[in-house]
C-alpha cells in the first residue's frame, strides 16, 4: 500500500472515533482499495467489529463497561457499524468496478 492510500486510512479511522461518518468514509476507502467483492466485504466487517470493540475497550477505561453492555441499543450499535462499513465498501466497489 502506498503512503497515501495508508495516510488516507488513517484519517478515515481516526475519523470513525468521532463521528458515524469516520465510519462511511473508511468503508467507502476499504471499497475502493481492495481487489474483489469478498476483500471489500471482510476487510469491512473486520474493521466494523474491531472499532466495536475499541469503543467497548474505551468504555472500560473509564470504568463504564457493565453499563454500556446493559443499554439496550448497544448490540444495535455493533449491528448498525457493520451494515454501514459493509454497504458503503460494497457499494464503492461496485462503483469502482463499474466505471471500468
Amino acid at each position: 500500500m502506498s503512503s497515501a492510500k495508508f495516510a488516507l486510512l488513517a484519517i478515515s479511522i481516526l475519523a470513525s472515533f468521532f463521528h458515524w461518518l469516520g465510519i462511511l468514509l473508511t468503508g467507502i476507502f476499504i471499497g475502493v482499495i481492495s481487489k474483489n467483492f469478498r476483500q471489500a466485504l471482510s476487510y469491512a466487517m473486520i474493521f466494523a467489529v474491531l472499532f466495536w470493540l475499541a469503543f467497548l475497550a474505551y468504555s472500560g477505561v473509564f470504568g463504564a463497561i457493565e453499563k454500556v453492555l446493559g443499554l439496550p441499543l448497544t448490540y444495535m450499535s455493533l449491528a448498525l457499524t457493520v451494515i454501514l462499513a459493509a454497504s458503503s465498501s460494497l457499494i464503492a466497489r461496485y462503483l469502482r468496478v463499474a466505471k471500468g
